[in-house]
C-alpha cells in the first residue's frame, strides 16, 4: 500500500470533494480518481460514494480513516527519525575515556548531550590502548585517551596537563637521581 494513496484518500475524506482535493495535491481529477480506484482495488472495497455535491465516505472508508491516519503519522515519524539520525541529530555515541579525564570529560560530554537530546550515549572506562582497539573495531565511536593516537586513528589535543611524580624533597635524589 502506497503512501501516497492513502495521503490522497485523507485528503479527499478531509475536504469530501475530489475536485478541490486534487487542487490541494496539485493534481488533475482524472489523475486523483486513478488514485483512488488503485487504492479501493487493493483494498476490495469502496471508500467514497460520489455525487454531485461532493464526496462521503462509505461505511468502509469511515472505518479505515483511522488506520490509513496511523499508517501515515508513524510514515512520517519514521522519516523524521531517519532524517535525525543522518543528520547525526539522533542515534546512539559509544565513548571512551581514561581516568586521567575524569575531571574534565564528563563536563564536555555532559554539553554535547544538552545541545544533543536525541543522541543516546555510553561512557566506557578503558585504557588508551583498549580505546584505541575498540575504535579499529567500530566497538566505540570516540575515545578521550593518550596521544600519540594509533595509526588508523587522528585526534586532536582536547586537555594539555602536565603529569608529575610528586615525592618528599629529601627523597628525590633517591627516587629519580637526575632531580
Amino acid at each position: 500500500m502506497e503512501l501516497k494513496l492513502l495521503r490522497t484518500f485523507l485528503t479527499i475524506a478531509e475536504l469530501r470533494h475530489f475536485g478541490r482535493a486534487a487542487e490541494a495535491l496539485h493534481l488533475s481529477q482524472p489523475a486523483l480518481s486513478k488514485q483512488i480506484a488503485s487504492l479501493e482495488a487493493s483494498l476490495g472495497a469502496r471508500l467514497f460514494e460520489r455525487g454531485r455535491h461532493g464526496a462521503d465516505l462509505t461505511a468502509f472508508g469511515a472505518s479505515f480513516i483511522a488506520d490509513a491516519q496511523a499508517l501515515v503519522r508513524d510514515a512520517d515519524a519514521v522519516l523524521a527519525r531517519a532524517r535525525e539520525s543522518a543528520s547525526g541529530a539522533r542515534g546512539f555515541l559509544r565513548v571512551g575515556l581514561c581516568l586521567s579525564t575524569l575531571t574534565h570529560v564528563p563536563k564536555l560530554i555532559a554539553e554535547f548531550g544538552a545541545l544533543n537530546p536525541g543522541v543516546s550515549i555510553t561512557l566506557h572506562d578503558l585504557s588508551s590502548h583498549e580505546q584505541t582497539r575498540r575504535i579499529l573495531a567500530n566497538k566505540l565511536d570516540v575515545g578521550f585517551m593518550r596521544m600519540p593516537a594509533s595509526a588508523g586513528l587522528s585526534g586532536f589535543t582536547v586537555l594539555d596537563e602536565t603529569l608529575a611524580l610528586a615525592v618528599p624533597e629529601h627523597t628525590a635524589t633517591s627516587v629519580c637521581p637526575s632531580i
